[in-house]
């Protein structure tokens, strides 16, 4: 004869709903393990040999003022005729970056003034999910009365669909500049 313990059953259930759901976490971290756009083709160089005996640097607390160009060659001539020099250059090429990451390696080293120039180059495309609610029904054991019987629990299980996103990338190359004394 078949004993039927619920307290038993109920623990075991909980078990395996703990490692179907460790095992869809893991999944779903591993896809994001692999490397960003930025990590893969961010380039900077930087002249820590400049500094405030030689040139105006950035006054603390203050932050550099940005200019975005189309005519970066054109710009730069304009601002070395003036007497200002390359501190540091960074290029990347990816989705568009935010103009306060280049403010913020601008201020970092200390430089008065960033040009920034960002030239689209195609449209690419990249690993994206789409999640839709998802419920599994499992049967949990329960009492009334004494009458063991079992009930439904709906357990989350969402459902995710990979798709390829276009996204719009861009050549991106800032210069950091100071003036000389």
């Amino acid at each position: 004869m078949l004993e039927l313990c619920p307290e038993r059953e109920y623990g075991c259930l909980v078990r395996i709903i703990i490692i179907i759901l460790t095992g869809v976490t893991a999944m779903m971290l591993s896809a994001c393990g692999g490397q960003s756009w930025y990590e893969t083709s961010y380039r900077s160089v930087v002249d820590h040999s400049v500094n405030s005996q030689c040139a105006y640097m950035l006054a603390p607390d203050a932050k550099p003022q940005l200019f975005l160009t189309n005519a970066f060659q054109e710009d730069l001539k304009i601002f070395t005729d003036q007497k200002y020099i390359v501190v540091g250059e960074s290029f990347f090429t990816g989705p568009l970056e935010k103009t306060k990451n280049a403010v913020a390696v601008g201020e970092e080293i200390g430089v008065t003034h960033v040009l920034l120039e960002a030239d689209y180059l195609y449209m690419g495309s990249k690993k994206a999910y789409k999640f839709y609610k998802n419920y599994d029904y499992l049967p949990v054991p329960m009492q009334r009365n004494g009458v063991y019987y079992y009930g439904y629990e709906a357990v989350p299980n969402p459902i995710s669909v990979p798709y390829q996103k276009e996204i719009p990338i861009y050549k991106q190359r800032a210069v950091y500049l100071v003036k000389l004394k």
